[in-house]
């Protein structure tokens, strides 16, 4: 079944992918991003979880100057460090408006993978039926 294993052959569930379009500035990028319930970075005035997404994936989106930035703390395994991160005027998720967001930029880590970045999506933010729907 299309995008529900990573290895049909092995029976090995994949982690449900999201139809992700970003928008700024009247510019578009649709993505593939992982629903990955290990990011738990966040907007820090509002809360909401923040995709990160790879850099080359972005790159009609980037802010020209780095005013467009803010920065953001995170833990990974390999320990601690920053993000630089933007606002998107428009995020849509597997076709639901989501509105104005920020985004994390990421360096290019997700080769050959078949997604951009990853996104854990809270439950108030409708994950529960958009996973579902990535998953069909």
């Amino acid at each position: 079944a299309r995008g529900r294993g990573l290895s049909a052959a092995r029976g090995v569930r994949a982690r449900p992918l999201l139809r992700v379009r970003l928008t700024r500035g009247g510019k578009t990028v649709t993505l593939r991003l992982l629903h990955d319930s290990g990011n738990l970075l966040t907007d820090p005035l509002t809360g909401e979880s923040v995709p990160v997404i790879g850099q080359s994936a972005l790159r009609a989106l980037l802010p020209e100057c780095e005013e467009g930035y803010i920065t953001l703390s995170c833990t990974t395994a390999g320990g601690s460090g920053v993000l630089r991160a933007f606002y998107c005027d428009s995020v849509r998720v597997n076709g639901r408006d989501l509105g104005r967001r920020l985004v994390a930029v990421s360096p290019d880590i997700y080769g050959d993978s078949g997604f951009q970045g990853v996104w854990r999506m809270e439950e108030q933010e409708g994950a529960h039926e958009l996973v579902q729907a990535a998953l069909e």
